[in-house]
């Protein structure tokens, strides 16, 4: 079997391990797999997210509609004679407080991409965040992340079974206080989270920050040791940071975002195989007070992008100055643009669309798509309309820079994207790989009542295919044929399959598609998991703000259970032993304690090991 063919999940094993500063998910011995990249590259993707939202028109400004732009945006907008002005284009500018960006453009390392979404906005941090993050339609929900699932298909059965000695480093860092959906797969969370530029320094330098002089700091001094001890990734992030002696010398003090990628390239010099990376800049959400009137130059939007083009510029020339640079390309993403038109406090709303930027040596330089049409009269409700799906851009970057085939797209995404040309294609080119037999090759696994298995296939423009043959096991590990199906006559050459199996006794069962093609060669499907499950559980409300319900559906009157809150970082909040008849009418309500608002997760065991996971979102 091909590797990059095998796409395998298992029960998660334990909850995370958890340090001060980090967080990762418990690891629990080798697979009986070496567990090698199913795609061997160095090549490597920093995403640096704009959180809250970023105001593209006064990021990328349409030079040539200047005036209704103006019209609509009277208490906010900035001289036309100071927008920087780019190489190329007579029609399209930057922000003035993006001078290094912009030379980083006029040289050919940056990439503008107009007009990012998806369709039919959601307009809520959360929710739209999510969206991003997971890589789903607006009106469907992911438990995963698209990088999540790009790294599973990648590192088969990880997170459990990482680090091993084919591959000893994280698979993805974030450098925040958690990590984000993007890592998560079937399995656990497949990044590593590092809260600060402290937690790294001290981390790589075997110290810790002082503990109170209390019994309880002693505690708490004891915890960190035993944690520290037990992080898996802990050697390889040092003696990565070792390998580096110097870096490049012009990173400005005082920001943030500049720090963390410092820490980022230092990484990826060091000799890290971590794929990929993800920093956040903060501050977009900018509903009132985005600029000064009295010079609307500054500010606190104009702040942020110059910490950002500051950031990025001194990140770049620190690639080229430790000769990496042809190897790590950057990407931004926010989870939605600002209206068209300012509002009365001297800020924006929610909105549609935004450009996003790519950078690097290998990015083809540029602008991708036309500037937003700006109406001659604007209201509250005018938005920047979507010209890009935002899947477009991961798809180029999966298929183009981590050559990832045909068949990993249609797992990671379930419909094909059209890619955009911000790859150099000398670069993109060394990716090409020789067409598959099919275009297409998905199946579909659904529990049904009485023991069985519904299983569909759906193969598209098969060419040499003899048959398919489809496959059941029980690990995830090996298989056996079940239902053998000939190619027949078709008038637009797709072919559609349904299966009923009767499955055999056992909590859990996989199940993929063998395809034969003619000269003996052999590709596979997605592998599907289908959990018989003789409990169930929901979460509502969700988003919630003091407390949840649980609503249990189980016949079983002796049946126990440990409810867990864990933040996203790994920490357990609470944690319940419940026993059936504490739900009252098949619910229970767990109250929150006054949390903070962001993400967690609901982990529940029953007395048989059976597990549930559930995100929760707790709002204001």
């Amino acid at each position: 079997m091909k590797r990059r063919n095998f796409l395998k999940s298992l029960p998660v094993l334990s909850l995370p391990g958890v340090i001060p500063g980090f967080s990762m998910h418990a690891l629990a011995g080798r697979s009986l797999l070496s567990m090698l990249p199913a795609v061997n590259t160095d090549r490597v993707l920093v995403m640096i997210q704009f959180a809250g939202g970023c105001d593209g028109l006064n990021m990328v400004f349409p030079r040539d509609q200047y005036t209704n732009l103006a019209n609509a945006r009277s208490n906010i907008i900035i001289p036309e004679s100071s927008i920087l002005t780019l190489e190329g284009s007579d029609v399209t500018g930057l922000h003035p407080k993006m001078s290094e960006f912009r030379n980083m453009f006029n040289d050919g390392n940056v990439s503008i991409v107009q007009s990012v979404a998806y369709a039919n906005q959601n307009f809520s941090h959360f929710r739209s965040t999510d969206i991003w993050m997971s890589g789903s339609d607006s009106n469907e929900v992911l438990s995963t992340g698209w990088a999540g699932r790009y790294l599973e298909y990648e590192y088969p059965g990880a997170p459990n079974g990482y680090p091993n000695g084919d591959m000893e480093d994280p698979l993805a860092i974030q450098i925040g206080n958690s990590v984000s959906q993007v890592f998560w797969g079937n399995d656990g969370v497949l990044g590593y989270s590092l809260e600060n530029t402290n937690s790294f320094y001290n981390l790589v330098n075997g110290i810790q920050d002082p503990a109170p002089d209390t019994y309880y700091g002693d505690e708490l001094s004891y915890i960190r040791q035993v944690a520290q001890s037990a992080n898996a990734y802990a050697n390889s992030i040092q003696a990565a940071s070792n390998n580096v002696t110097q870096q490049y010398s012009g990173y400005p003090s005082g920001n943030s975002l500049a720090d963390h990628l410092k820490i980022v390239a230092r990484l990826i010099k060091g000799g890290l195989k971590t794929r990929l990376y993800l920093v956040t800049l903060n501050g977009f959400d900018t509903h009132s007070n985005q600029v000064n009137t009295s010079d609307r130059t500054t500010g606190t939007h104009p702040n942020i992008l110059e910490k950002f083009s500051k950031a990025v510029h001194a990140f770049y020339q620190d690639l080229k100055f430790l000769q990496i640079d042809e190897r790590v390309m950057g990407m931004t993403f926010s989870e939605f643009g600002r209206r068209v038109k300012s509002n009365a406090s001297v800020g924006t709303d929610h909105g549609i669309a935004a450009p996003l930027f790519l950078f690097g040596t290998n990015v083809n330089g540029g602008i991708i798509g036309t500037n937003p049409v700006i109406p001659a009269v604007a209201d509250t409700n005018t938005n920047v309309p979507m010209q890009f799906d935002y899947r477009q851009i991961y798809s180029t970057v999966l298929k183009d820079w981590f050559c990832a085939p045909a068949q990993e797209m249609n797992t990671i995404f379930d419909e094909t994207w059209t890619t955009l040309g911000v790859i150099n294609p000398d670069v993109a080119g060394d990716c090409a790989l020789p067409p598959l037999s099919v275009e297409v090759l998905r199946l579909k696994a659904e529990s049904l009542k009485s023991g069985y298995h519904s299983l569909s296939w759906y193969a598209k423009n098969p060419s040499g295919v003899e048959k398919f043959i489809l496959q059941h096991s029980t690990d995830g590990l090996f298989f056996d044929d079940i239902r053998e199906e000939k190619i027949y006559q078709s008038a637009d050459n797709n072919y559609e399959f349904e299966f009923l199996y009767k499955y055999p006794e056992g909590k859990l069962h996989y199940y993929r598609v063998k395809m034969v093609e003619t000269n003996g060669a052999i590709e596979y499907s997605n592998v599907e998991k289908l959990q018989v499950k003789g409990i169930g559980l929901t979460i509502y409300p969700n988003p919630a703000k003091a407390w949840f319900n649980i609503r249990l559906n189980d016949k079983d009157t002796s049946n126990t259970y440990t409810v867990e809150l864990v933040s996203s970082s790994g920490t357990r909040l609470q944690q319940l032993k419940l026993r059936w008849d504490d739900f009252s009418a098949g619910m229970y309500r767990v109250d929150l304690n006054n949390l903070s608002p962001g993400q967690y997760i609901v982990f529940v065991e029953d007395r048989y090991g059976e597990k549930f996971r559930q995100k929760l979102t707790i709002i204001n």
